[in-house]
Protein backbone atom coordinates (compact mmCIF):
# COMPACT_ATOMS: atom_id res chain seq x y z
CA UNK A 1 0.00 0.00 0.00
CA UNK A 2 0.97 3.36 -1.23
CA UNK A 3 0.86 5.97 1.49
CA UNK A 4 0.46 9.57 0.76
CA UNK A 5 1.81 12.60 1.98
CA UNK A 6 -0.97 14.62 3.77
CA UNK A 7 0.75 17.79 4.90
CA UNK A 8 4.24 19.47 4.70
CA UNK A 9 6.01 21.25 7.62
CA UNK A 10 7.56 24.65 7.11
CA UNK A 11 10.00 26.44 9.08
CA UNK A 12 10.03 29.64 8.07
CA UNK A 13 12.30 31.43 10.51
CA UNK A 14 14.80 29.80 13.36
CA UNK A 15 14.21 32.95 15.39
CA UNK A 16 12.24 33.03 18.62
CA UNK A 17 10.95 35.95 20.92
CA UNK A 18 10.52 34.07 23.40
CA UNK A 19 13.28 32.35 25.67
CA UNK A 20 11.35 29.11 27.07
CA UNK A 21 13.97 27.17 29.40
CA UNK A 22 12.35 24.34 27.76
CA UNK A 23 12.92 24.91 24.28
CA UNK A 24 14.27 21.83 22.48
CA UNK A 25 15.38 23.93 19.72
CA UNK A 26 17.49 27.01 21.99
CA UNK A 27 20.28 25.70 21.62
CA UNK A 28 20.62 25.35 18.05
CA UNK A 29 19.01 28.33 16.81
CA UNK A 30 20.39 30.52 13.70
CA UNK A 31 18.99 33.88 12.17
CA UNK A 32 17.81 31.53 9.40
CA UNK A 33 14.68 32.40 7.58
CA UNK A 34 13.16 31.60 4.51
CA UNK A 35 13.15 33.90 1.27
CA UNK A 36 9.89 34.71 -0.06
CA UNK A 37 10.86 33.42 -3.17
CA UNK A 38 12.17 29.82 -1.66
CA UNK A 39 8.30 29.68 0.22
CA UNK A 40 6.86 30.48 -3.31
CA UNK A 41 8.77 27.91 -5.16
CA UNK A 42 8.46 25.05 -2.44
CA UNK A 43 4.65 25.67 -2.25
CA UNK A 44 4.46 25.64 -6.05
CA UNK A 45 5.93 22.18 -5.84
CA UNK A 46 4.14 20.70 -3.14
CA UNK A 47 0.78 21.77 -4.55
CA UNK A 48 1.79 19.94 -7.75
CA UNK A 49 2.81 17.36 -5.99
CA UNK A 50 -0.30 16.99 -4.04
CA UNK A 51 0.09 18.36 -0.85
CA UNK A 52 -3.33 19.70 0.48
CA UNK A 53 -2.18 21.02 4.24
CA UNK A 54 0.88 23.14 4.60
CA UNK A 55 1.96 23.41 8.81
CA UNK A 56 3.81 27.16 9.44
CA UNK A 57 6.32 27.04 12.11
CA UNK A 58 9.31 28.53 13.50
CA UNK A 59 11.26 29.67 15.83
CA UNK A 60 8.28 31.83 15.95
CA UNK A 61 6.43 32.67 12.34
CA UNK A 62 5.00 35.50 13.03
CA UNK A 63 8.32 37.45 13.50
CA UNK A 64 9.36 36.89 10.16
CA UNK A 65 9.34 40.13 8.20
CA UNK A 66 7.10 38.46 5.40
CA UNK A 67 4.67 36.69 7.73
CA UNK A 68 2.21 38.17 5.92
CA UNK A 69 2.90 37.40 2.48
CA UNK A 70 3.62 34.11 3.55
CA UNK A 71 0.38 33.48 4.50
CA UNK A 72 -1.20 35.13 1.46
CA UNK A 73 0.88 32.70 -0.66
CA UNK A 74 0.21 29.45 1.10
CA UNK A 75 -3.36 30.10 1.02
CA UNK A 76 -3.06 30.49 -3.02
CA UNK A 77 -1.79 27.20 -3.12
CA UNK A 78 -3.13 25.16 -0.39
CA UNK A 79 -6.66 24.39 0.76
CA UNK A 80 -5.47 24.14 4.68
CA UNK A 81 -2.58 25.84 6.54
CA UNK A 82 -2.01 25.24 10.44
CA UNK A 83 0.13 28.18 11.57
CA UNK A 84 1.88 27.22 15.18
CA UNK A 85 1.85 30.60 17.48
CA UNK A 86 3.47 31.78 21.02
CA UNK A 87 1.32 34.82 20.23
CA UNK A 88 3.50 37.31 21.85
CA UNK A 89 3.55 39.25 17.99
CA UNK A 90 0.88 41.38 17.42
CA UNK A 91 0.78 40.26 13.44
CA UNK A 92 -0.89 36.73 14.60
CA UNK A 93 -3.98 39.17 14.54
CA UNK A 94 -3.52 40.70 11.02
CA UNK A 95 -4.24 37.49 8.97
CA UNK A 96 -7.53 36.08 7.59
CA UNK A 97 -8.35 32.86 7.84
CA UNK A 98 -10.46 30.30 5.99
CA UNK A 99 -12.75 28.14 7.14
CA UNK A 100 -9.96 25.13 6.82
CA UNK A 101 -7.53 27.21 8.33
CA UNK A 102 -6.18 26.37 11.89
CA UNK A 103 -3.99 28.38 14.48
CA UNK A 104 -2.41 26.56 17.21
CA UNK A 105 -1.36 28.90 20.47
CA UNK A 106 1.67 27.40 22.57
CA UNK A 107 0.14 27.48 26.04
CA UNK A 108 2.67 28.87 27.83
CA UNK A 109 2.05 32.09 26.85
CA UNK A 110 -1.88 32.27 27.84
CA UNK A 111 -1.64 35.88 29.35
CA UNK A 112 -1.44 37.24 26.00
CA UNK A 113 -4.08 34.96 23.96
CA UNK A 114 -7.23 37.91 23.89
CA UNK A 115 -9.90 37.66 21.35
CA UNK A 116 -8.15 40.02 18.98
CA UNK A 117 -5.33 37.20 18.53
CA UNK A 118 -7.84 34.49 18.61
CA UNK A 119 -9.42 36.02 15.70
CA UNK A 120 -12.97 35.37 17.35
CA UNK A 121 -15.10 36.70 14.48
CA UNK A 122 -13.26 34.81 11.50
CA UNK A 123 -13.73 30.98 10.35
CA UNK A 124 -10.61 28.31 10.72
CA UNK A 125 -9.87 26.38 13.87
CA UNK A 126 -7.83 26.90 17.18
CA UNK A 127 -6.39 25.34 19.37
CA UNK A 128 -4.28 25.52 22.39
CA UNK A 129 -0.89 22.83 22.60
CA UNK A 130 -0.64 22.66 26.75
CA UNK A 131 2.61 20.84 27.41
CA UNK A 132 2.46 19.07 30.23
CA UNK A 133 5.59 20.29 32.97
CA UNK A 134 6.73 18.75 36.17
CA UNK A 135 5.86 22.24 38.10
CA UNK A 136 2.42 22.93 36.19
CA UNK A 137 0.07 24.61 38.36
CA UNK A 138 -2.69 22.62 37.75
CA UNK A 139 -5.55 25.19 39.31
CA UNK A 140 -3.77 28.71 37.35
CA UNK A 141 -4.06 26.00 33.89
CA UNK A 142 -7.08 25.24 34.26
CA UNK A 143 -8.49 29.14 34.73
CA UNK A 144 -6.35 29.81 31.85
CA UNK A 145 -8.10 27.16 29.55
CA UNK A 146 -11.54 28.28 30.91
CA UNK A 147 -10.78 31.88 30.29
CA UNK A 148 -9.78 31.00 26.69
CA UNK A 149 -12.58 28.64 26.05
CA UNK A 150 -14.71 31.72 27.33
CA UNK A 151 -13.53 33.76 24.52
CA UNK A 152 -13.41 30.85 21.79
CA UNK A 153 -15.87 28.05 22.66
CA UNK A 154 -15.13 26.08 20.21
CA UNK A 155 -11.04 25.83 20.83
CA UNK A 156 -9.63 22.25 21.07
CA UNK A 157 -6.73 21.70 23.52
CA UNK A 158 -3.65 19.42 23.00
CA UNK A 159 -1.62 17.84 25.89
CA UNK A 160 1.80 17.11 25.43
CA UNK A 161 4.96 16.46 27.54
CA UNK A 162 8.05 18.27 28.34
CA UNK A 163 10.50 17.04 25.77
CA UNK A 164 13.17 17.70 28.36
CA UNK A 165 12.27 15.46 30.99
CA UNK A 166 12.40 11.74 31.01
CA UNK A 167 8.63 10.99 31.97
CA UNK A 168 9.78 7.84 33.28
CA UNK A 169 12.45 8.61 36.02
CA UNK A 170 10.28 11.53 36.51
CA UNK A 171 7.00 10.05 36.56
CA UNK A 172 6.01 10.21 39.81
CA UNK A 173 5.77 14.53 39.85
CA UNK A 174 4.30 14.16 36.31
CA UNK A 175 1.67 11.21 36.51
CA UNK A 176 -0.52 13.33 39.06
CA UNK A 177 -0.85 16.14 36.26
CA UNK A 178 -2.88 14.28 34.62
CA UNK A 179 -6.80 14.54 36.13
Amino acid sequence: MVKTIKHIRFYITENCNAKCNNCFNSSNRTNAEMTITNFSQLCAYFKYNGIKHLKIMGGEPTIHPYFLDFINIAQKNFDEITIFTNAINDSISSINLRENDKIVYNFKFAKVINSKKLLVAQLGKRALEVQILKNLNVDVTKNNILRIFKLFPKIEVYLTLDCTINIFSERDSVIPIYP
